[in-house]
C-alpha cells in the first residue's frame, strides 16, 4: 500500500481518533446501515464495519462505527451515547446486529436503540436470549432472560435456572462447572455432590495482590485445561485424572492470575507474563504475536527503531500504531498523536 493510499485512509480516521481519551476497537461483520432518516430495519448489503468505544467524560461515552467499503474507512456514525457504567470488560456482538455488554445491557445497532438497559452481569447469550445473573434479596442471586425477538425479560426458575447457578466456569453443555477457590478447583455437577480435584501450583509475584487462582477453559463437555505450575498446562478429565498438554516458557513469576481464554478466531491464548496460542490437540505452542479482533483486524506488537509499537492492521495493512501508551497515525510525513488508547478484541 503506497503512502498515499495509507494518508487516504487515515484522513478519515484520525478525526476519530482524535475525540478518543482512550478507545477499544472492535471488529464486526456487520452490514451496511441505512441513513438514520430512513425506516429501521435490516440494511440490503453487507459491509466489513469498526466498532469504536469512545472514552469521552466521566458523564458520556460513545459507541461510534466506522464502515469500510472497498477497504475505505468511511466517516463515522453515532451508535449509542450514554452512561460509561453500560459497558465493562467483557461485551459480545450478536447476530451482527446487537451488542450485549457484560453488565447485561442491550443496544440494537440498527435501530441505534436500548434494548435492555444494564443489569446484574452476564452469563451467556443462547438460543436469542440474554441470560444474566441479578442480585435479588433475600436470595443470592435471580437469573433472568431476555428475548432479542420479543424483547421481554423473565426470570428463571426450577430446572431451567438451575445450570445457570452452577459456580464457576460452565461447561459447554451448561450441566457442569469447575469453581476455584485460591489454588483449588471443585467440580459441580447437576444434581451431583461437589467433587474436589485438588490444588493446582501457580507462581506468583510478591509484588501481586491476586492470590494465584489456576486458569480454566472448557476443552469439551468433558475435559477442561488448567495448570499446574506456570507453563505447564494439564487436561483434566471430570474424573480427575490429570494429562500432560504442554508447557511453555512462561514467567516463573507474575503479578495478576494467569488466563486461558479463546480469541475471534477461535484459537487458545494462554496469559501469563506472556502470551502464547495453545493447540492441546496437536500438544503445540507458539508465541502471541497479533491480537486478533476478528474479520480481518489485529493488532501487532513490534520494534521500530529501537521503540515498541502496537501496529493496528487490517488484512494486514497498517491503519494506525500505539507507542508508548499514545495512539499515532501516519499522515504522510507527519506523525499525529491522539491520546491513549486501550485495544480489546470482543469475544
Amino acid at each position: 500500500m503506497t503512502r498515499r493510499t495509507v494518508a487516504r485512509r487515515l484522513r478519515v480516521v484520525a478525526p476519530l481518533l482524535a475525540v478518543a481519551g482512550a478507545l477499544l476497537l472492535i471488529a464486526w461483520l456487520g452490514h451496511k446501515w441505512r441513513d438514520s432518516r430512513k425506516p429501521i430495519g435490516p440494511p440490503g448489503d453487507a459491509n466489513l464495519s469498526l466498532l469504536v468505544l469512545v472514552y469521552g467524560s466521566s458523564n458520556s461515552h460513545q459507541l461510534l462505527r466506522v464502515e469500510f467499503e472497498s477497504g475505505e474507512p468511511m466517516p463515522p456514525e453515532v451508535v449509542w451515547e450514554g452512561s460509561p457504567s453500560f459497558f465493562d470488560t467483557r461485551n459480545q456482538i450478536v447476530d451482527e446486529r446487537y451488542v450485549v455488554a457484560s453488565t447485561g445491557g442491550v443496544i440494537d445497532v440498527w435501530a441505534k436503540d436500548i434494548l435492555r438497559d444494564p443489569h446484574g452481569t452476564l452469563i451467556e447469550v443462547t438460543g436469542g436470549r440474554v441470560i444474566s445473573s441479578e442480585s435479588n434479596p433475600p436470595r443470592k442471586n435471580s437469573i433472568f432472560a431476555f428475548d432479542l425477538k420479543t424483547r421481554k425479560s423473565v426470570q428463571l426458575a426450577g430446572r431451567e435456572e438451575a445450570p445457570y447457578l452452577l459456580p464457576g466456569k460452565r461447561s459447554p453443555d451448561g450441566t457442569k462447572s469447575v469453581e476455584t477457590l485460591f489454588t483449588s478447583l471443585t467440580l459441580h455437577r447437576l444434581e451431583h455432590p461437589p467433587r474436589p480435584l485438588g490444588s493446582f501450583h501457580v507462581h506468583q509475584s510478591v509484588l501481586s495482590s491476586n492470590i494465584g487462582n489456576p486458569p480454566v477453559l472448557w476443552l469439551d463437555d468433558a475435559r477442561f485445561l488448567t495448570q499446574h505450575g506456570n507453563g505447564n498446562l494439564i487436561a483434566m478429565s471430570l474424573d480427575g485424572t490429570r494429562t500432560p498438554v504442554v508447557e511453555v516458557p512462561a514467567k516463573t513469576e507474575v503479578i495478576g492470575a494467569p488466563r486461558l481464554e479463546r480469541d475471534p478466531d477461535g484459537r487458545i491464548i494462554y496469559y501469563c507474563g506472556e502470551r502464547f496460542f495453545i493447540d492441546p490437540d496437536a500438544k503445540t505452542w507458539e508465541r502471541y504475536e497479533s491480537i486478533s479482533f476478528g474479520h480481518g483486524f489485529d493488532a501487532r506488537w513490534i520494534m521500530l527503531d529501537g521503540e515498541g509499537r502496537s501496529v493496528i492492521r487490517h488484512r494486514g495493512e497498517e491503519i494506525g500504531h500505539v507507542v508508548g501508551g499514545r495512539l499515532r497515525v501516519c499522515l504522510e510525513t507527519d506523525l499525529a498523536s491522539f491520546g491513549s488508547c486501550w485495544l480489546y478484541p470482543w469475544a
